[in-house]
């Protein structure tokens, strides 16, 4: 808890927790970094909770993993090339729903 936390809780649709480390998601997600960037009122930046009600699950995990995997390719030298990220096509489109939506 607490603006130091190594990890945030991203909350799906059906209540499904997703544990993802804060810096992956607030260097990927510039919606995220907003939230939890966001006055010191703000519930979700103190105890790094997200409640996510507008994603399912499957979509959110994909997400999670997406999140560790554009922050890795971040941190790739000059010339090195990244493997690409796989989604399967009946979740492509739910999940570019997600990631427009979280700005990532």
């Amino acid at each position: 808890m607490g603006p130091n936390a190594e990890y945030i809780k991203l909350i799906a649709a059906d209540e499904k927790e997703f544990f993802v480390k804060k810096a992956d998601a607030v260097e990927v997600s510039k919606t995220i970094r907003r939230i939890l960037d966001g006055p010191s009122q703000c519930k979700e930046g103190e105890i790094n909770q997200i409640e996510l009600s507008n994603i399912t699950s499957p979509t959110l995990k994909i997400v999670c993993d997406f999140l560790a995997y554009r922050a890795q390719v971040n941190k790739l030298e000059e010339g090195e090339d990244a493997r690409d990220f796989p989604i399967r096509p009946e979740d492509a489109v739910d999940v570019l729903k997600a990631a427009n939506f979280l700005d990532c």
